[in-house]
């Protein structure tokens, strides 16, 4: 499986429904919302014809998709994907972590992902991602400690 088997001209069609998604998110019409969501799926499935399932498509879709259980299982879904085609998985990890974190009060799941990916991160990731990861993990600890605190 290639890293990225998508076209400029492919991955562009992603990016602009994204874009979408983000602005009519911000005219707080859920109807808009929803038909942009609908939109990248059909966009996704399209790719997914043409070149098979990728972690990024199933990544992408979990970022997007409203359903927070469905993005939990997306992101794992892609990085299972990836790790059995050799490819990275941290912005799945990070991301999931993130969802895990928020949505499903589970610091100890999200830790675990972002150990997971702290090779990868290291040599792989851009400042933002380890920022990112860093400050996810600093959330991590904080409910932790929330959660367990100091006996004495």
């Amino acid at each position: 499986m290639h890293p990225f088997p998508f076209s400029e001209e492919e991955w562009s069609r992603v990016n602009q429904a994204a874009a979408d998604i983000v602005n009519q998110s911000l005219m707080n019409d859920p109807v808009l919302h929803v038909a942009g969501v609908t939109e990248m799926c059909a966009i996704l499935d399209e790719l997914r014809q043409h070149h098979g399932e990728h972690p990024i498509l199933l990544e992408t879709q979990a970022d997007f998709i409203g359903d927070k259980v469905q993005s939990r299982d997306l992101y794992r879904q892609a990085i299972e994907l990836a790790v059995r085609n050799y490819l990275p998985t941290y912005t799945a990890r990070i991301s999931l972590a993130g969802v895990l974190l928020t949505e499903f009060h589970d610091s100890n799941a999200a830790s675990q992902q972002l150990i997971e990916c702290n090779d990868e991160l290291e040599q792989r990731a851009d400042t933002w991602e380890q920022e990112q990861w860093a400050e996810l993990m600093a959330q991590c600890t904080d409910s932790s400690e929330k959660a367990n605190p100091p006996q004495g």
